[in-house]
């Protein structure tokens, strides 16, 4: 009885909780690929790691930082081709796959500073270097 309850509370746990940053992450994957079905297959990748790991996380404080983190095992040695899109700025195209993350993480879904670094694996000095030369990149670009 107690296994039952406890896999029909991780179910809820993913389709309440988990599910509903679905948008946050297909969001992060777009921005990271600029290509919307690389970035499908990536929230599907993400999902699946997450549901097979519920039970390690299932207390944590911060789902954002730990999606994006997911997601980004699943983008961040992967080469992209990008499509024409009105959703990112064209701007997006010339910066890194790093500093996309970088920026998405914290411009577009609000992670703090300590969380992106703890997410994307980088240090804090590198995380302030990716964001001063990507938000001046679209800044000259836009």
């Amino acid at each position: 009885m107690e296994r039952s309850s406890t896999l029909e509370s991780n179910v809820t746990y993913f389709s309440e909780e988990i599910c509903s940053k679905a948008d946050d992450t297909l969001r992060f994957a777009y921005l990271i690929t600029l290509n919307r079905d690389e970035a499908h297959k990536c929230v599907q990748s993400t999902f699946k790691t997450l549901a097979a790991k519920i039970a390690d996380f299932k207390d944590t404080d911060n789902l954002t930082k730990l999606i994006v983190h997911e997601s980004w095992q699943h983008l961040k040695d992967k080469t992209f081709t990008p499509q024409t899109s009105h959703i990112a700025p064209n701007a997006f195209n010339k910066l890194s796959i790093e500093t996309r993350a970088a920026i998405a993480a914290i411009d577009y879904l609000g992670l703090s500073a300590e969380d992106t670094v703890e997410a994307l694996g980088m240090t804090n000095s590198s995380l302030r270097r990716k964001l001063a030369e990507g938000r001046n990149q679209l800044i000259k670009q836009s």
